[in-house]
């Protein structure tokens, strides 16, 4: 007969002859419970996160609405900005969210800002979840101490497969900005914050 619990006992074939049996311990409604919670909270998460980024993807679609020749009205793509943000609020680990708003911010302040600080500022802000981009990317590789010491190739082959995409338009996008703000801010700003050496490790 056997036993539950979480070590071997002996039982009997068919035959008669013995065997090796290992049943684990039932589970209990409480921990069943629990188990069903969770599973029931990440799948509303990352229901609620794709809601999320389908919505920014469908504001983004719309960014170039009213526009004069090269130059885009504030207002399409100040929604599709902010929407992002909620996707990257919501998921914050989601890399795909992370340079779809890089490039949202690029654009807002390449094609929907006059005024240069205010673009300027749009570039830091990409620059700022580029670096946070750098923070999920190592999470994924073993931490930042691993994820700098792997070549190119290295990176390429430890990043998961589903993942590799995302990583590669959040390199472009991150050196867009840094390129960006170093033309709005000045030679000497951008030799002083290491922009060329920034923009390396990013291509």
């Amino acid at each position: 007969m056997i036993r539950s619990g979480s070590l071997p006992v002996m039982a009997t074939t068919g035959r008669g002859q013995p065997r090796i049996a290992r049943q684990t311990a039932p589970m209990s409604n409480a921990t069943a419970l629990l188990v069903f919670a969770v599973g029931v909270w990440i799948a509303s998460t990352s229901a609620h996160a794709s809601a999320a980024l389908e919505r920014a993807d469908s504001l983004w679609d719309r960014r170039a609405d009213g526009h004069a020749e090269a130059k885009a009205q504030p207002e399409p793509i100040a929604s599709a900005v902010e929407a992002y943000r909620e996707a990257m609020r919501t998921a914050p680990d989601d890399l795909e969210a992370h340079w779809k708003l890089q490039r949202a911010l690029w654009f807002a302040g390449h094609y929907a800002t006059p005024d240069r600080a205010a673009e300027r500022k749009l570039y830091e802000e990409a620059i700022a979840i580029g670096e946070d981009s750098l923070r999920v990317l190592a999470s994924r590789v073993g931490g930042r101490e691993a994820f700098e010491a792997l070549s190119p190739d290295a990176l390429r082959e430890q990043v998961a497969a589903r993942d590799r995409s995302d990583a590669a338009h959040f390199y472009f996008w991150h050196a867009v900005n840094l390129g960006a703000w170093a033309r709005r801010a000045g030679l000497l700003q951008a030799v002083r914050a290491g922009v060329a050496g920034r923009m390396h490790e990013a291509t």
